[in-house]
């Protein structure tokens, strides 16, 4: 990620896996705070699970994002993810 700082603008981090993300997190956060132009966030496990079920061959999703919250329509139902800014 420090690589990635250095070459880019700007770099997003969507990290995921419950507990694992959170250690991740907890183990890398003091490196990683000094990188300004990084940016991580969370994704509650339970929200991963819901749009792992939405999964299907040839679909097609709308997305909507605004403001931390994201809204995934699949025409069929639609799922709100919010998601945990640790590090902006």
């Amino acid at each position: 990620m420090r690589q990635a700082c250095g070459r880019s603008e700007q770099v997003i981090v969507y990290a995921y896996g419950a507990r694992s993300a959170e250690v991740w997190w907890e183990s890398q956060s003091p490196a990683l705070d000094r990188l300004k132009n990084l940016t991580v966030t969370l994704l509650p496990m339970e929200s991963v699970r819901a749009l792992a079920a939405m999964a299907k061959p040839a679909m097609q999703l709308q997305w909507t994002i605004q403001d931390g919250h994201i809204w995934i329509a699949d025409g069929a139902q639609t799922l709100h993810l919010e998601l945990q800014r640790l590090k902006s």
